[in-house]
């Protein structure tokens, strides 16, 4: 495909958030810059700007929704909920012992474990 058709297929509200988006990275993130290069007013940016973050959350909401009907069916057909995996590596880790733990802590350089000391 012909990299100056990149916007086929694409709607016009589509099409505008990529131009919008673009040009605002392109001015460093300064909304009054962006506003200037588009010919469009600063509300006009700050309402955009608002309506693609709330698009934004309504996705993530939908998607969080979507993975809670998914467990909850899971659940239904006798799945066991999956632990977190935080706790399942704390189960295969193997405990050090104190003395371990304290080595590890209160290592300070001694005359023979310091390295300008060796020889």
């Amino acid at each position: 495909m012909n990299d100056t058709m990149w916007f086929l297929g694409m709607t016009l509200e589509e099409l505008e958030k990529k131009v919008i988006l673009k040009c605002l990275l392109l001015n460093g993130n300064n909304k009054t810059a962006t506003a200037k290069c588009l010919d469009i007013a600063l509300k006009t940016l700050h309402n955009k700007l608002d309506k693609y973050a709330e698009d934004k959350n309504e996705l993530q909401r939908r998607a969080d929704d979507s993975e809670k009907k998914v467990e909850s069916s899971l659940r239904a057909q006798g799945w066991k909920q999956m632990e977190p995996a935080k706790e399942m590596a704390a189960e295969q880790s193997v405990p050090m012992r104190k003395s371990e733990e304290v080595q590890k802590v209160s290592r300070k350089p001694t005359p023979s474990n310091h390295p300008d000391k060796r020889a």
